[in-house]
């Protein structure tokens, strides 16, 4: 059985994680699309570490795959924003980008006690619309011209994810 873990974004993992955010397999599927700088990545840190939010690194057996966060957290209102990339090209399509985004879900619903998830996805980002929509995202507008708004309860999650998890977990005891 190969291990997945996550462990704390931190200064030593900043490069890394520029490095995959620049790769043009994650960085056309954001809303903002330009190339990041190390100054820029320097800055980012700074600010995430002010604000309530978690960037987490995800490994598949010791193996660094991408990166999975929590943001935009609300506990007033208890809505927060997850994100998730694949930045090891070798990994693409792999059930451990599904673990993750699970992992950070249920870290949001049941950990932190927040009870849904907005998020913005383009319009051509097929895998994360199919993986959103299967997890129970539901449409809720355009956030601009070719990018759609979508929001996920913690009850659909529930209700949705049951299946996935299951999944997951024979892939987990397969590999």
């Amino acid at each position: 059985m190969t291990k997945f873990t996550t462990r704390p974004l931190d200064e030593n993992n900043l490069e890394l994680v520029r490095h995959w955010r620049n790769l043009d397999h994650v960085r056309t599927r954001m809303a903002t699309q330009n190339l990041i700088s190390q100054e820029e990545q320097k800055a980012w840190f700074s600010r995430i570490n002010k604000k309530q939010a978690e960037h987490h690194i995800y490994s598949l057996g010791g193996v660094d795959i991408g990166s999975a966060n929590i943001s935009a957290i609300s506990t007033e209102n208890g809505t927060f924003e997850a994100g998730i990339y694949c930045g090891n090209s070798e990994y693409l399509g792999h059930w451990v980008n599904i673990a993750a985004s699970l992992f950070i879900y249920d870290r949001a619903f049941y950990e932190l006690g927040l009870t849904q998830s907005t998020a913005i996805i383009l319009d051509d980002n097929k895998a994360a619309l199919n993986l959103n929509k299967s997890l129970g995202y539901i449409s809720c507008g355009r956030h601009s011209g070719h990018i759609g708004k979508y929001v996920l309860s913690k009850d659909n999650y529930e209700v949705n994810s049951q299946g996935i998890k299951k999944v997951i977990a024979r892939n987990m005891l397969s590999d």
